[in-house]
């Protein structure tokens, strides 16, 4: 393409239900270059535990300070092609003289404390932990937590309208004072456990259990 012409986005076909999951909020960050998306980028990730950057392919030479699987997936034309062919991108689009997409990334199980946050500070007693779970495509079959490093506790599931959903947790607790750490693992309809070990999304999909630290006074 020609510099100065206009870019034109291709969309994943809309009539394939296969790209027309939903799974929570997409955040796109839109601007001219060097206005600071970079930047705001680094912020909301590290102000959040829970929201991950899409890892696009480009066709164009890495940069100076660039890293592969961090930055960009830098390809060359012949795999973006055939990437485009074989549906393997959510959107794509030619920029100047060079190819960008977004890939479908990997969908692996995943989980979240929702209430009580982390630092929170909760009476005695009856307690009420939640959130909530999914496996896109597969399902959830179970979740559950562990408090101080015991044993692994069920939780009710609430069921999803399809596999393609979050469902929601929940777990009665007994609170006893003082300082506690909370983990939760979900379990998918194929009966595979979420990964424990944290990793983030590139290049394989994120993985890891969530703890949360509260305390009962």
């Amino acid at each position: 393409m020609a510099a100065g012409a206009k870019a034109t986005a291709h969309m994943a076909d809309p009539t394939n239900t296969a790209h027309r999951r939903r799974r929570g909020l997409l955040i796109v960050l839109s601007s001219p270059s060097g206005a600071g998306k970079s930047t705001i980028s680094r912020m909301l990730l590290e102000s959040d535990p829970h929201i991950t950057l899409s890892i696009s392919a480009t066709t164009r030479p890495m940069r100076p300070g660039e890293v592969e699987g961090v930055d960009y997936h830098f390809v060359d034309e012949a795999e973006f092609q055939r990437m485009v062919r074989e549906g393997e991108f959510a959107e794509w689009a030619p920029v100047f003289d060079h190819h960008y997409g977004s890939p479908q990334a990997p969908i692996k199980t995943a989980s979240r404390i929702d209430v009580p946050t982390s630092g929170d500070d909760v009476p005695a007693g009856a307690v009420t932990f939640g959130g909530v779970a999914w496996n896109q495509h597969i399902g959830i079959r179970g979740v559950e937590i562990s408090l101080d490093g015991g044993e692994w506790q069920a939780a009710e599931v609430a069921p999803g309208p399809t596999d393609d959903t979050w469902v929601q947790w929940f777990v009665d607790w007994d609170a006893t004072v003082g300082t506690h750490y909370v983990a939760v693992r979900a379990v998918n309809k194929n009966g595979d456990v979420q990964i424990e070990e944290r990793a983030p999304i590139a290049p394989d999909g994120s993985t890891g259990w969530q703890r949360t630290l509260i305390r009962v006074t």
